[in-house]
């Protein structure tokens, strides 16, 4: 018997530690040298060295603990610089081009959590986006493994919650990770606002199901928006749930289809990315990314 318990407490033990975690994802640990950066962590407040302005900041304004992470778009000498935040380097040798983006991981996570504030100046569009690498030898490129977006990110002067599934393409393990956070777009025609800023707090990997596998046999169906709502298409007549989530992880709409096709009704919902997740009755599961304008 003690063995067994033995045992099985070795195995709680290695499946936690393969359940690899953010660095200091609640941005509580910062560092001052000649300038101040999240602990584990990279930012442009590097470029200070240069006399740019800071970007990111400790918050006390957090949702839990002492601090939060702040950024916020500022401007240098006529140049718009976006609050960022990312995992990687910088390449103080060459500081036009110094981002490198990413770091070593291991692990095969479900969700990104976390809690944000969004306060932009005029119209602007802040993010979070996340992708898992394994570098290619025969291509000498990186492969992205699974990837994920929150984009829509809605003024708020309250902590929102959001639950960002992870969309797999390949069930392999990657080498690496990139997480970026920056407080305006750099994409025309938004180029950012002066004075946006983005605070997010309490970041994290969640390694629960998905309720519908992101790395299971996939279930072969044609998945469309268009005017009004979803269409949805099944190669087979099989007893088949779906579900509409919005990226915060709220369901906005589920149910059973008996037929092999059907229509969800989106009218009343906001534009935005949705992800729509099937699994029918033989254990087959898919989940597809959608933008409803």
């Amino acid at each position: 018997m003690q063995k067994v318990a033995l045992l099985t407490f070795l195995l709680c033990c290695q499946c936690v530690l393969a359940q690899t975690m953010l660095p200091n994802g609640g941005f509580e640990l910062w560092t001052t040298t000649t300038y101040t950066n999240p602990n584990g962590w990279q930012t442009l407040n590097i470029l200070s060295s240069l006399g740019a302005p800071s970007v990111a900041f400790p918050s006390s304004d957090a949702h839990s603990g002492n601090n939060a992470l702040q950024v916020q778009t500022v401007s240098f000498f006529f140049i718009i610089i976006p609050g960022l935040c990312y995992l990687g380097e910088f390449d103080t040798s060459n500081p036009l081009d110094g981002t490198k983006f990413g770091k070593p991981f291991s692990g095969q996570p479900t969700y990104l959590t976390g809690y944000y504030k969004y306060q932009p100046n005029g119209v602007d569009t802040g993010g979070i986006s996340l992708q898992l690498w394994r570098f290619n030898p025969t291509m000498n490129k990186r492969d992205t493994i699974a990837a994920l977006t929150l984009t829509t990110l809605e003024a708020n002067t309250s902590y929102t919650y959001f639950k960002i599934p992870l969309e797999y393409n390949q069930n392999i393990m990657p080498d690496s990770i990139n997480l970026v956070i920056v407080s305006s777009s750099s994409d025309p025609p938004l180029i950012g606002q002066v004075g946006t800023q983005l605070l997010i707090d309490d970041l994290a990997l969640s390694y629960e199901p998905l309720g519908m596998s992101a790395l299971s046999a996939p279930l072969a169906a044609q998945v469309a928006a268009m005017s009004g709502g979803i269409a949805i298409k099944l190669s087979e007549i099989v007893p088949t749930n779906y579900q509409l989530c919005a990226t915060n992880g709220q369901v906005v709409a589920q149910g059973t289809m008996a037929a092999n096709k059907h229509f969800i009704e989106t009218t009343h919902l906001p534009q935005g990315v949705y992800f729509c997740r099937l699994n029918n009755a033989k254990g087959q599961e898919s989940s597809y990314k959608l933008w409803l304008k």
